[in-house]
Order: C-alpha cells, then structure tokens, then sequence
C-alpha cells in the first residue's frame, strides 16, 4: 500500500510537473509572440513616422508647385481663364479682371458665356461642344472676328489660344486671350 502511495504521490508529482512544464512552455511561447508583436508595432511606427515624413514633404511639395503655377499665372500679360468641361470658369488671373473689370467673385463659377457678346453665343456654345468632343492645343480663327465682352459692355477684338488638360475631374481648358483692339485699330 506503501507502495501505490508512493506511485500515486510520484505520479501526482509528475502530473504536477508537466503541466508546469507546459505552462511553462505556454508562457514561453506567449512571450516570443509578445516580443515578435512588439518588434513588428515598432516597425510599422517607424513605417508610420516616415510615411507620414514623406507626405509632409510631398504636402509641401505640392503647395510650392501651385505657388509657382499661380506666380506664372499672374506673371503673363494675357488674360488666362480655365474652364471645366462644361464652361464654368475655375481660375482667372490678375490681368483677366484688370482687362475685363470683374472681380474674381463675378466670374469664379459663372459660364464662360458671360463673356461671349450676345450676337455669337449660340455659335460659341456649338464650338465650345466640338471642343469638349476633341479638344486640342490650337487658336481660334481670325482675330478680327473674336471678341470678348467686359463688365461694362465694352467688346474687345481677341486672340484666341486654347490648351487642355485631363485630369480626374474631367477636361479642363486653359484660355489664352491677347487683347488686339488697338493692333486692328492701327491696320
């Protein structure tokens, strides 16, 4: 009986043993996944950290880029409108309301057709259409025969450049006008 006692007391020893054994192993194992855990967390911070570094550069970069755009912009002595698809003007620069006598608020989201004397509208919607269809870089014909209506109702004789772009919003159009109203006086 002694003897049993004592099996069943080693048996219980042992039993003990092996599931500290196994905890232990538990443990173990849990603590390398914590650590892998842990160096994986720290390398996605630092990935973080220089994402968002490099965001910020390119944040940077990007409000440079337009600073630059909108100085060159401004910097041309012709009147520069861009254009959605539709005709709705989005930018003008400094020379557009100093030639025409708007102010970026009366021509900011308006129709290009504001400017378009009465007498050409119909023809300049179809053009502008034929345009959107198959844009191109190209000038518009003869500059005896454009003009462009300022605020006051004056009508300037034009030249007429037409860029675009595509971009994620769809064809925009960048309008270069040369006022000539005085070269045609002159011939």
């Amino acid at each position: 009986i002694h003897f049993v006692s004592s099996i069943a007391n080693l048996l219980c020893i042992l039993f003990q043993n092996s599931e500290i054994i196994h905890v232990q192993q538990q443990q173990h194992t849990l603590l390398h996944e914590k650590t892998k855990l842990d160096k994986e967390l720290e390398l996605s911070r630092e990935d973080l950290l220089h994402t968002l570094h490099d965001l910020e550069k390119l944040n940077q970069s990007l409000v440079e880029n337009e600073e630059n755009l909108k100085a060159i912009f401004e910097s041309t002595s012709n009147v520069l409108l861009l254009c959605d698809s539709k005709g709705g003007i989005e930018f003008v620069n400094q020379r557009t309301l100093d030639v025409l006598g708007y102010t970026p608020e009366e021509l900011i989201g308006q129709s290009v057709q504001l400017l378009v004397p009465f007498p050409f509208l119909e023809k300049h919607k179809v053009h502008m259409e034929q345009y959107i269809k198959a844009p191109s870089t190209k000038k518009m014909a003869d500059f005896r025969e454009v003009k462009i209506m300022c605020k006051d109702g004056a009508t300037l004789s034009v030249q007429i450049a037409l860029s675009y772009v595509k971009s994620s919003q769809g064809i925009k159009v960048l309008c270069t006008i040369s006022d000539v109203t005085e070269l045609i006086q002159k011939t």
